[in-house]
Parts: structure tokens; C-alpha cells; sequence
């Protein structure tokens, strides 16, 4: 391309006068803050992009990010029909593919009107959802397993910590007297191989209550 066919790039003081006074539409301010970066022309005044939008126009750079992002989504949706009236309406189509944007934006602009935010979330979250694989049908079968064996490891446990706790308290009463080690060997046999545990608390309890008054009397 030649040097008189190219279309000259705006300067900076242009930029600014669409920004400033130009806020007619979300694009041209996009599109001008754009310009100023890509062109490198807040280098006049500043070190960064990020210094300029922050000292010439109070805006955060993930604000300016935005408002970029949203005026080259609104650009690919303008020659489809409904033009964005404001970023908000755009923003949920940014990340998406340009095709897909205008397929969403006509949808939602069907009827000549100009969609909100929240029309515009709610198609898109419509086709992510229509992509996704569609979950296994419940298995009330396996459900009921699942929760009866849940059930059961919470008893088992409950079980467990009655037989440690009391064998524990029989080997703090340990005596030469006693045969009491023979009674937390028992509850640890039924400890290790899994048995009826609130049967072995009980019997072992009864037997340990006799020495305990054979002793005392």
C-alpha cells in the first residue's frame, strides 16, 4: 500500500476530543482509547498507557481494558443490525468467538429492541449449557448403597472410639490384682477384627463391675 492510499492515524489531541466530547457511543471511546495505545501516543504526555488513563482521565486500566474489549465486540455486531447501545450489553459476550457473539446478538435483538444485560447473560449461559455433556441419569440404587454404607462407616466409627476410650480405662486401672488385662485384650480383639462392638463394651463392662466389687468388698 502506498503512502497516499494509507489512511493517516489520528493524533492524540483527536483521540482526546472524542473521548472528552465525542462520548456519543461507547465504541468511539473504545476504539480512540485503542488507538492511543496501540499507536503508542499517550507517550507524548506519559511514560505508560496505564500512567495516561489513570492522570488524564481517572480510569482504573481494567476499566479502560473493558471499555476497549467492549468496543471491538460491539464493531463486529454493528453490521448485523441492532447497533449496542452501551458496554454493559456487550460485556457478556467478550470472551466468546466473534462468530458466536453475532449469533447470540441476533438472537437477542430479534425483535428490533435493544437487549439488557441480563437477556444477553442469560443466551449465553443457554448455548454454554447446551455444549456441555448432559449428566448420567440417577441411579437411586447406588444412591441408597452409597448412604447406607456412609451410615454404616459413622456407626463402625462411633463403635470405635467407645472401644479405645474403654480400653484405654482399663489399662489405667491395670493391677497385679486383676486380671484386667485380659479383659482389654478381649475388647482389642474385637477392635481388630471388626466385630459387634457394642456387645464387647457391654459384656466387658459387666466383667470388669464384678472384679471391681469382688475387690472392694
Amino acid at each position: 500500500m502506498s503512502e497516499s492510499s494509507a489512511v493517516p492515524a489520528r493524533t492524540l489531541d483527536a483521540c482526546e476530543r472524542v473521548i472528552e466530547h465525542g462520548i456519543e457511543t461507547f465504541i468511539e471511546v473504545g476504539q480512540a482509547l485503542l488507538e492511543i495505545r496501540d499507536q503508542r501516543l499517550y507517550r507524548e504526555t506519559h511514560a505508560t498507557f496505564e500512567e495516561y488513563c489513570k492522570e488524564r482521565w481517572r480510569w482504573g486500566r481494567k476499566y479502560v481494558d473493558k471499555q476497549i474489549a467492549a468496543a471491538s465486540v460491539a464493531s463486529n455486531l454493528t453490521p448485523i443490525g441492532v447497533v449496542p447501545g452501551n458496554e454493559a450489553q456487550v460485556r457478556p459476550l467478550v470472551s466468546l468467538a466473534p462468530e458466536v457473539q453475532r449469533e447470540v446478538w441476533s438472537t437477542v435483538t430479534a425483535n428490533g429492541s435493544q437487549p439488557t444485560m441480563k437477556q444477553v447473560m442469560a443466551e449465553v449461559s443457554r448455548r454454554v449449557k447446551a455444549l456441555l455433556p448432559a449428566p448420567p441419569p440417577r441411579d437411586l440404587k447406588q444412591e441408597r448403597e452409597a448412604k447406607e454404607l456412609k451410615d454404616k462407616m459413622q456407626r463402625n466409627s462411633e463403635y470405635n472410639y467407645q472401644c479405645i476410650s474403654f480400653v484405654d480405662a482399663i489399662e489405667a486401672l491395670v493391677s497385679p490384682k486383676l486380671p484386667v488385662p485380659d479383659i482389654a485384650q478381649y475388647i482389642k480383639q474385637y477392635y481388630s477384627y471388626g466385630k459387634d462392638w457394642p456387645t464387647a463394651v457391654s459384656q466387658s463392662q459387666k466383667t470388669l463391675k464384678q472384679f471391681l466389687e469382688e475387690l472392694n468388698s
